[in-house]
């Protein structure tokens, strides 16, 4: 249930070991790289490995071969695959895609080459067609002298900007036969308007056709169609010969070209140092040894390796370099390690909070949504996730824990499926009957969550070596000590309630334990900076310091008031579920009283369960997350880890 310990580990290896000894950090997934300013502190020189024009090079290979895959409709490999050569792959992969492309480039030249041709003898199968329908001849529109006649192609709807164009020029236009989005046109005037007409139809986009003088023109054209019809019809038999072909070689060059990528790009964290290659990274403790073998395997035993455990490693004055987090949690906490993850990371000196996350979040689940019946069925429910939703059992895990929780909850209420009183009988008291009591619970509650905080701090603070901050500091002993005296007093003014005891709440001597708490926290940070040596003890403007001081001290006195008073909501939470369930038997009985009076009774009871469910207890999750991110985690947790990223992750 803890962060997994970790050691800084430094591997050198020769220059021709580099590429196998990154593939085998890569496979193993347990090598987390130090970032650049980590290795600036060196002692001697050392150079970059990265390969920027290579990594350039090898991803526009990539780009190129998953085009290629793409054009043939084949899926990418999955993972890559191979031995890593950046420096020798590249020369017959890439011949091998430009032999590829080209063929591929060839084969749509000649594809729309094939295509245009059969377009353009349609268009003159349908112009001589048209002119034999109207009773025309070719030949008789090309010797035309006392008429300027054209034909051609114009778009849709052009012959409205030609009359525009033309205006009163004496002109005759008319529309013989149309082809996709264009029109065949006859156009006649007088010769002597040609330069005017010309232009007009040159503005509309005017195509000319040209048709054949001779009698077989229309079947020969038909004839040379067929032909360009069967040679393009032959094309996708050589395209599918093709894929056949070089599909699988494709594959396996996308895998090998994406394995030397990802070496190349995680290489950069390798630096050279003479004839040798250093990598510097984390490792879980409980890996070294697996990492040893890689890449005692990789490089034939051509390496040495350093390890220095996490604690030991300082920077001096900058502090220590941080260390990045693994969490090996069991199967059941997993879902509130993704929880307290959504809050920030622990950092690696900082305590795990998780499994304390994971009682509270439980209990005050049960606390406010307390039903044997509902925390069954969202039990069920959450096993059914868990076995059937791949990828969801996070959340299945989350519903069963809860609902469990919920089923012990509701056998201390008495409380299944909003029927109290009926079914079972309580073991600790009905929520609706013993309000003050409950409310009362709720606040000690929060009063036992709020100190493990301050507990959590105080250890913190020691684990970083900060102990004047785990004493005088804002959450420290100091600040503690006055919570607790001021929680011991509101406990003992319950009990003196319970047991009709009015005597005094307060001692004496505690007005002057409270009164040197109070000046302790009051100059807090004036005792911080004595301690760390710096100077002025206080800072100036003093007037100033001093008032920021108070202003801050009754910030913290009402912060950790309203924190407690914060956790009435568990109580609150638990009567609404009470409430809901009153409203939902009062509608029942008023619609049982009418026609199939059982049917709606039962029908309404179901349905108000299952709103219940859903958005009641999701309104209750919502509420503890609150109180745990911000009343409990604000008192000790910074949540400003980083989690370990193995290489090539």
């Amino acid at each position: 249930m803890s962060v997994i310990p970790m050691q800084r580990v430094s591997i050198l290896v020769l220059k021709a070991d580099a590429h196998q000894c990154t593939q085998a950090l890569l496979a193993s997934r347990l090598f987390q790289p130090i970032e650049e300013p980590a290795l600036k502190r060196q002692e001697k020189q050392v150079a970059s490995l990265e390969q920027p024009e290579l990594i350039v090079t090898y991803t526009e290979l990539e780009r190129d071969l998953l085009g290629l895959l793409d054009r043939f409709d084949v899926s990418p490999p999955q993972g890559f695959s191979g031995t890593p050569h950046p420096t020798q792959d590249f020369v017959h992969i890439r011949r091998a895609v430009d032999e590829a492309s080209a063929w591929l480039a060839n084969y749509d030249q000649e594809h729309e080459k094939l295509q245009d041709h059969v377009f353009q003898k349609e268009r003159t199968l349908i112009a001589c067609q048209s002119l034999a329908t109207k009773g025309l001849s070719p030949k008789a529109l090309n010797r035309s002298e006392r008429l300027l006649i054209r034909l051609g192609w114009v778009p849709k709807n052009a012959q409205l900007q030609l009359r525009e164009t033309l205006g009163d020029l004496t002109y005759i236009t008319d529309t013989l036969a149309s082809l996709g989005q264009q029109e065949l046109l006859l156009a006649m005037a007088l010769p002597r308007d040609s330069a005017r007409v010309q232009g007009a139809l040159l503005g509309v986009g005017f195509q000319p056709q040209v048709c054949g003088e001779e009698s077989n023109t229309v079947e020969t054209t038909m004839a040379e169609i067929h032909a360009l019809r069967k040679r393009i019809n032959r094309l996708p038999e050589a395209f599918a010969d093709f894929r056949l072909l070089w599909s699988e070689q494709l594959v396996k060059y996308t895998g090998r070209v994406g394995m030397d990528l990802l070496t190349l790009e995680n290489e950069k964290s390798g630096k050279k140092t003479g004839p040798a290659v250093l990598f510097q990274g984390w490792v879980p403790v409980p890996d070294v040894e697996t990492l040893k073998v890689k890449i005692d395997e990789a490089t034939k035993g051509r390496f040495w390796i350093k390890l220095d455990p996490a604690e030991t490693i300082s920077t001096g004055s900058d502090g220590k370099e941080p260390v990045p987090i693994l969490h090996r949690n069991p199967l059941l906490l997993q879902p509130f390690q993704r929880l307290v993850g959504a809050y920030g990371e622990p950092a690696y000196s900082e305590i795990n909070p998780t499994p304390v996350f994971a009682i509270n979040f439980i209990i005050m689940f049960g606390m406010m949504f307390g039903d044997v019946g509902q925390g069954a069925l969202m039990s069920a429910i959450g096993y059914g996730i868990f076995r059937r939703m791949a990828g969801r059992q996070d959340v299945g895990i989350l519903l069963m824990e809860c609902g469990v929780s919920s089923m012990v909850f509701g056998v201390l209420y008495g409380n299944v499926f909003g029927i109290e009183h009926a079914v079972i009988p309580p073991l600790w008291f009905h929520p609706m009957e013993n309000i003050p009591y409950f409310l009362k619970a709720a606040l000690m509650l929060g009063m036992v969550l709020l100190s493990v905080g301050f507990v959590f701090n105080m250890i913190n603070a020691v684990r970083r070596g900060a102990y004047a901050q785990a004493v005088f500091g804002q959450h420290g002993l100091a600040a503690a000590s006055l919570y607790w005296i001021f929680a011991g007093l509101a406990i003992r003014y319950f009990l003196s309630e319970e047991t009709g005891d009015a005597g005094s709440v307060m001692d004496s001597w505690l007005i002057g334990i409270i009164a040197l708490l109070l000046l302790l926290l009051f100059v807090h940070e004036p005792v911080l900076r004595w301690f760390g040596g710096q100077h002025p003890i206080f800072p100036r403007p003093i007037l100033s310091h001093f008032l920021v001081s108070a202003i801050e001290l009754v910030d913290t006195i009402a912060r950790y008031l309203g924190n407690t008073v914060s956790f009435l909501r568990v109580a609150a939470f638990a009567l609404v579920h009470a409430g809901l369930f009153l409203a939902i038997f009062t509608i029942a009985n008023m619609l049982a009283q009418g026609p199939a009076g059982t049917v709606w009774y039962w029908l309404t009871v179901a349905l108000g369960n299952v709103v219940v469910i859903v958005v009641e207890g999701l309104i209750v999750s919502i509420q503890i997350l609150r109180l745990e991110y911000y009343e409990f985690f604000s008192k000790f947790y910074q949540g400003t880890g980083q989690r370990f990223r193995p290489m090539g992750t």
